[in-house]
């Protein structure tokens, strides 16, 4: 089953390695973002995140890891 809801192209498409990201909010919720919301935050929010390990990243409803997501 998903996390997300939804279909996304296959992984190997060209629009990049990963559509969405999951991460746990300020109380413990969960919170999802698309790659384009994630990439509009602040440089200086986006590396908190980073910095923190609690990122996930998915690609149609599966997850990948951090090290090939991030890849360009």
């Amino acid at each position: 089953m998903s996390l997300f809801g939804g279909t996304a192209a296959p992984a190997g498409d060209a629009s990049g390695p990963y559509d969405s990201i999951a991460f746990a909010g300020p109380q413990g919720e969960l919170k999802k973002l698309t790659r384009a919301e994630f990439e509009k935050l602040p440089l200086v929010d986006r590396v908190r995140l980073l910095s923190g390990g609690q990122l996930r990243f998915f690609r149609g409803g599966q997850e990948v890891a951090a090290s090939s997501a991030l890849k360009r």
